[in-house]
């Protein structure tokens, strides 16, 4: 028997990436359904998009974006590769961490660091991790 599964990642606030991606996931009907974290961050929507993924129960691993929005840090553990990036980064990192709300936050800091899914398969991979980078 084969599993499904679908795996999305770094929405990053954009609701209506968050929408088309899980309205395709709906359509191809998977087994199950993973997140590898990054729902806040650039985008104008973090509540909205955090919620697309809360409300339909998706496992979710906590992405570095949603660490430094979810515990206030000053830091996202972005690799920025010139200052001009680094500050426009920041800027975004404060900005969703001032419109992000309470609820959401608490929510993020409820996401894992890991999720290990057992799957039937070759041999050689009948466990898979994911972790956030």
């Amino acid at each position: 028997m084969t599993t499904r599964i679908a795996i999305c990642s770094d929405l990053h606030g954009n609701l209506a990436a968050g929408e088309a991606v899980l309205a395709a996931v709906d359509a191809a009907s998977p087994d199950a359904v993973y997140c590898l974290g990054d729902l806040v961050g650039y985008g104008p929507f973090p509540n909205e998009t955090a919620a697309l993924v809360r409300e339909r129960g998706i496992p979710t691993i906590m992405g570095n974006y949603d660490d430094g929005v979810d515990f206030d840090r000053d830091d996202c553990g972005c690799a920025y590769t010139d200052a001009g990036e680094e500050a426009r980064g920041q800027q975004s990192l404060m900005w969703t961490r001032r419109v992000t709300t309470d609820e959401t936050k608490a929510y993020l800091r409820t996401l894992v660091p890991e999720i290990r899914v057992e799957v039937e398969g070759p041999a050689s991979a009948s466990s898979t991790a994911a972790r956030a980078g």
